[in-house]
């Protein structure tokens, strides 16, 4: 659920945007007399799942990430396996901007999506998978897409319809249904300027990133701006995984949030605070992202070469943002992601009042066999409606228990 899928990269690159600028990237539409293409995607826990072919050959499956500047495979064993060109090793930043990680480019890799669109580009290769992205996702994760291999393009993201589309821009001509919001384009990741109110009257002006590479509705950088009120309730807790391991923060309501001539209202929240001190060296260009827990609610294009924002909302504009509410982490392991282990318990949540521990491996959720379910319907599930009530039959350390607890909301 939300306190655990925040893995936005947003890498900091100082040495390899040298190198990276050298990439001379190629792209071959299927038909070149078409004005778009599209790609039909699935969601796992808000994420966009691509199926892209490396190398035009074996199958892999990346998450769509408009707040990672670059594309990055995450299976190191892949590009040897494929035999990918290394050019050189350099350091790079994750999500927490302290911890240094370090990564391999592969000059002139093939990514064909659906065999409508032929890229050849420069990709990141990590040394170490830092992610774990199959065990927080419970499926298969390769890869992440990055901007430098769509900024070229008009990009339309349908979350309706669940389809990825790339216009090419002399032929994208926007509806009036949709509004049209000013952004900025900063290395291939675009941001939005916009207001919040937390805790008070003021409303404060702050720059997003804006992340489909987040499940989360929004983050914030809370020692990035002055006088921020953070809400009364936090929880603390994993807000996710970045490329230096577990991201650490709190989750509360901001009072308002101001998205284009939209709003939302006690918004659930995620707050980091950044060491300052170790990131002094580092350029932070933006107080905190936007991610597709909230996009999702919208029809989208991203113009990159015009600098442009278009939304219109869809049905699932006012629905409430699902949010767990049992205090259980999970994560899935095993040869096909079918042992539901707890990774972590939310202290005071219900989980923890219930007894659970981390380790705990589920073998039945409401009395069905944890066969019957994925990683992906659990924490579904445990969004459910407060009141709901979770019987849970566990192995710890081979012994069997069975505990019982009820949803609450963990905010109240």
């Amino acid at each position: 659920m939300m306190h655990r899928l925040w893995i936005s990269l947003v890498l900091i690159l100082l040495p390899a945007c040298i190198l990276m600028a050298q990439d001379t990237r190629r792209y071959t539409f299927g038909d070149e007399f078409k004005r778009s293409i599209r790609f039909d995607f699935s969601r796992v826990q808000n994420f966009i799942i691509l199926d892209i072919k490396l190398e035009n050959t074996l199958p892999t499956k990346f998450i769509f990430d408009t707040g990672s500047e670059y594309t990055i495979i995450i299976k190191k064993e892949l590009a040897y396996l494929l035999q990918m060109d290394y050019f050189k090793s350099i350091p790079l930043y994750g999500s927490d901007l302290s911890t240094q990680v370090s990564a391999f480019i592969s000059r002139n890799a093939n990514l064909n999506i659906e065999d409508e669109l032929l890229i050849r580009s420069n990709v990141l290769v990590l040394e170490q998978d830092f992610l774990h992205l199959d065990e927080m996702l419970g499926m298969q994760i390769d890869g992440i897409l990055g901007a430098n291999v769509f900024n070229r393009y008009v990009l339309h993201i349908n979350n309706k319809r669940n389809y990825l589309e790339f216009i090419k821009k002399e032929f994208f001509d926007p509806s009036p249904e949709y509004q049209k919001i000013p952004i900025t384009i900063t290395k291939n990741k675009p941001y939005l300027t916009t207001t919040i109110r937390s805790g008070g009257d003021v409303e404060q002006e702050l720059k997003f990133l804006i992340d489909s590479g987040s499940a989360i509705p929004i983050l914030i950088y809370n020692n990035t701006m002055d006088h921020l009120e953070l809400p009364e309730t936090l929880i603390p807790g994993n807000l996710g995984m970045g490329l230096g391991g577990v991201l650490t923060g709190h989750m509360g309501k901001i009072d308002h949030l101001q998205f284009g001539d939209y709003e939302f209202k006690n918004l659930i929240t995620s707050f980091q605070e950044l060491d300052i001190d170790s990131i002094g060296h580092l350029y932070l260009n933006r107080n905190g992202l936007i991610g597709n827990s909230l996009l999702s609610r919208f029809d989208v294009y991203i113009d990159y070469p015009g600098s442009m924002l278009y939304i219109k909302p869809n049905k699932k504009y006012n629905k409430r943002f699902r949010v767990d509410r049992s205090g259980l982490i999970l994560i899935a392991t095993g040869p096909e992601f079918e042992i539901i282990q707890v990774q972590k318990v939310i202290p005071g949540s219900p989980a923890d009042l219930a007894g659970i521990k981390a380790g705990d491996v589920i073998r039945r959720f409401n009395f069905w066999p944890s066969f019957f379910y994925n990683l992906n319907s659990i924490t579904y599930k445990l969004g459910g409606k407060v009141g709901k009530r979770i019987k849970l039959t566990l192995d710890r350390n081979g012994n069997k228990i069975k505990k019982e607890f009820r949803l609450k909301s963990l905010f109240d």
